[in-house]
C-alpha cells in the first residue's frame, strides 16, 4: 500500500508544481496589483505543498515499514481531496487565462472567494500532512518501551508510573 502512497504523493508533486506555474504565468499577466498579489500567494502556498508532498514521498520511500495501515487510509483521503482541490483551482486557473487582461480582474472578483476557501482548505491539508509524518516520526523513535515492575518505560526513561 505505501508504493501507491508514494506514486499519489509524486503525481499530486508535480500537479501541485505545475498549478503553481500555471498561476506564477496568470500572475505575470494580471495588471491589477492586488488581484496578481493574492494570485501568486496561491501559487506560493502550491509551491510549498508541493515540496511538503515530495518530502513526505521521500520519507515514505526510505522506510515505507514505519508507515501504519491508519496513515495510509489518512494519507488516502487526503490525496483524494487535495485531487478535488487540484481540480478546482485548475478551473479557476483556466478561466483566469482564458480572460483578456481587462477582463481577468473581474473574473479573478467572482473567483476570489471559491479560491480562498480552496486555499484555505489546501493549507489545511497540508497541515494534517506535517502533524502525521511528524507523529509517525516521533512515533518512531519513542516506539521502543516496555513494562518493567509496573512502570511503563520510554527509551530507558521512567515516563509513568501505574
Amino acid at each position: 500500500m505505501a508504493h501507491n502512497q508514494a506514486n499519489d504523493t509524486v503525481r499530486l508533486a508535480g500537479q501541485a508544481a505545475s498549478l503553481s506555474s500555471e498561476l506564477y504565468a496568470v500572475q505575470e499577466k494580471c495588471q491589477h496589483e492586488t488581484t496578481a498579489g493574492e494570485i501568486s500567494t496561491i501559487a506560493d502556498e502550491l509551491a510549498r505543498l508541493s515540496t511538503t508532498l515530495w518530502h513526505l514521498n521521500n520519507a515514505i520511500n526510505a522506510d515505507p515499514t514505519q508507515y501504519t495501515d491508519a496513515f495510509n487510509e489518512d494519507l488516502k483521503e487526503i490525496t483524494t481531496e487535495l485531487t478535488s482541490v487540484f481540480e478546482e483551482i485548475s478551473e479557476c486557473c483556466a478561466g483566469l487565462q482564458l480572460a483578456d487582461s481587462n477582463v481577468s480582474t473581474v473574473s479573478w472578483f467572482f473567483k476570489k472567494g471559491r479560491v480562498t476557501r480552496l486555499l484555505k482548505h489546501l493549507e489545511a491539508l497540508k497541515g494534517t500532512l506535517v502533524v502525521m509524518r511528524t507523529v509517525l516520526w516521533h512515533g518512531k523513535d519513542y516506539g521502543t518501551h516496555k513494562w518493567v515492575d509496573n512502570s511503563f518505560q520510554l527509551n530507558g526513561i521512567n515516563a509513568m508510573q501505574i
